[in-house]
């Protein structure tokens, strides 16, 4: 009997290991077996199977029935998942409790700031820290954004921070962005469509050969994508407050 992936995947997710996983499942579709057999269905090795018996036992998922030789009865699947998931949700629980407890005891330490870090330069690798730090830069700017990007991000984009910007611009905050249409045109977005009617939204386009993505806020912090490549969210981007770089990029 072969054992799905697809199921195994969903309960490791739960918190099962991939042998319990697969033993589980084995015992759920054949119902009560020995150890012998239980390892052939599962395909999992003999000197693993009571080892992993017994870890479903202490979960609470396999019963030992005492014969000779011992059987092994499996609670049902309808059962033993909400069983799972309860845990998993009382676990992250725990976890998200456990954050606000750091986050509230690194909040309680006074950062001292030196003149080094005043002027910072910060590697941004990951897409959701960018995505965070593009709409932070929306969110917090008091009086300009300038935004340079390729095409196909600034429609994107416009659909991701349509709402944001809209607020920002109630603000009187000003937006500018340069749109490279150096990889080719495409259909305007209505989010984009929307905000370039706005008079506090300017948009130009251009042919550059060298396209970057890149977001000033308030002409005192720059994101700027660090790849000579098509732009997007998986690139590494590079954030910094420092006044020459920014005003550099400004200029350019």
């Amino acid at each position: 009997m072969l054992v799905q992936g697809e199921p195994v995947q969903t309960l490791v997710d739960l918190g099962l290991t991939v042998l319990q996983a697969k033993v589980y499942i084995a015992l759920a579709k054949s119902g009560t077996s020995t150890g012998r057999t239980t390892a052939k269905t599962a395909k999992v090795a003999s000197q693993d199977i009571y080892r992993v018996l017994s870890e479903l036992q202490e979960k609470g998922l396999v019963e030992k029935i005492i014969s000779k030789p011992n059987k092994y009865r499996p609670i049902q699947i309808e059962e033993g998942l909400p069983i799972l998931l309860q845990r998993r949700n009382k676990q992250t629980i725990e976890i998200k409790n456990s954050i606000n407890e750091i986050v509230k005891n690194f909040q309680s330490i006074d950062k001292i700031e030196d003149d080094n870090e005043k002027c910072q330069f910060v590697c941004v690798p990951q897409k959701e820290i960018i995505e965070k730090k593009i709409r932070n830069g929306f969110e917090t700017a008091q009086t300009s954004v300038d935004l340079s990007s390729e095409v196909q991000c600034s429609m994107e984009g416009a659909e991701r921070s349509h709402d944001i910007i809209l607020k920002s611009v109630k603000r009187g905050v000003k937006f500018r962005e340069l749109i490279d249409l150096s990889q080719g045109r495409c259909q305007e977005s209505t989010a984009f469509s929307t905000l370039k009617r706005n008079p506090a939204y300017q948009t130009r386009f251009f042919c550059s050969t060298f396209p970057v993505k890149l977001e000033i806020k308030d002409r005192q912090e720059v994101l700027i994508s660090t790849k000579n490549a098509k732009p997007n969210l998986d690139t590494p981007y590079l954030w910094s407050n420092n006044p020459i770089l920014v005003q550099v990029i400004q200029q350019w």
